[in-house]
């Protein structure tokens, strides 16, 4: 339906190849709305962006309320077995990707891990803004196998072996 103001959703699933998509509420000057995705498969992002190939699931859920500019409510997100054309001309392993968070304002909390394999394990945590002017606090902290670059270099027949720490702060508008 359609009240001043807005558009009232209720219980909107589309059917995605396997997965589903859900959306209930309301959106407009104020939002009350929650989304639900299960088991999204990322191929089905080619009918929007043609030249993205991914291939993996989403899960993910949200619920938002309040004005578009000053959001609250919980998030979280779950990708799996996400590969890329590039990670796979790279020989890199799929990546797993886990977060959550609660939007608050014009910025969201982030708690999230990435993990490719053995080969990578990545935790980001901070706040993010949710529009291209806002203020970003993240920490990057985790390892990364040194011989994940080895596809790349074997062409040139060169080779690594070890461990690399990485502890990154970034911050600013």
């Amino acid at each position: 339906s359609f009240p001043t103001g807005g558009v009232e959703i209720s219980k909107l699933v589309l059917a995605i190849d396997a997965g589903r998509l859900s959306l209930d509420g309301r959106a407009g000057e104020t939002l009350d709305l929650r989304v639900n995705a299960k088991d999204i498969p990322l191929s089905a992002v080619k009918l929007v962006a043609p030249k993205l190939d991914l291939s993996g699931t989403l899960n993910a859920e949200a619920q938002m309320s309040g004005k578009p500019d000053d959001l609250a409510g919980p998030w979280q997100i779950r990708i799996a077995r996400l590969v890329t054309p590039e990670t796979r001309s790279a020989g890199l392993p799929p990546v797993e990707i886990s977060g959550n968070g609660q939007f608050s304002g014009r910025q969201t909390s982030v708690e999230a891990t990435l993990t490719a394999g053995r080969g990578a394990n990545l935790a980001v945590r901070g706040t993010a803004p949710l529009s291209a002017s806002g203020a970003l606090a993240l920490t990057i902290q985790g390892k990364l196998d040194a011989a994940l670059a080895n596809a790349l270099l074997a062409a040139q027949g060169q080779r690594l072996t070890g461990t690399v720490t990485l502890d990154l702060r970034a911050g600013g508008t």
